[in-house]
């Protein structure tokens, strides 16, 4: 049965992209950012994978430690990544980080350095409430083929 429910997510995430790659060029570009942003929403709910994506106790305090020992003000979140994988690098070069501000970083990097990256442009943003990175919302570089901007998402 739950399979199922995640199946159907999986369909109607498939189907919003699909609607929203028609769209493009058509609608306000910020009514685009909003559909993919649900639609990456979507996406992670389907990867709920217990092993992969969920956080344990262990998991949580072990992040906290790492927030300690850098002088994090933000919280980790962002399901699937956990600390075993922070100095991972990630999939692909990054542009620039986005939240409230930007930063230009043209390079390949590790889930720590964006965590770094992140936590700055939080604490630089001025919000005190939403420090928790929840999504990652990824576009193409317009300047630069072949690297991706992140935009971060937070909650409170």
């Amino acid at each position: 049965m739950l399979n199922k429910k995640f199946d159907s997510l999986i369909n109607v995430s498939n189907d919003l992209y699909a609607v929203i790659a028609e769209l493009e060029g058509v609608v306000n570009r910020s009514l685009i950012n909003e559909f993919l942003t649900v639609h990456e929403r979507l996406y992670n709910l389907t990867k709920l994978d217990k092993e992969n994506s969920e956080f344990s106790i262990e998991d949580i305090e072990n992040l906290q430690d790492i927030a300690d020992e850098n002088n994090f003000k933000s919280v980790w979140c962002v399901r699937g990544i956990k600390e075993k994988n922070l100095n991972e690098l990630l999939p692909f070069k990054v542009g620039k980080v986005i939240y409230a501000h930007e930063k230009v970083v043209n390079s390949q990097i590790t889930w720590l350095e964006f965590w770094k990256i992140a936590d700055e442009l939080i604490k630089k943003g001025g919000d005190e409430d939403h420090i928790y990175i929840e999504v990652l919302n990824k576009s193409l570089n317009k300047e630069n083929p072949g690297f991706v901007d992140i935009e971060i998402y937070t909650g409170s």
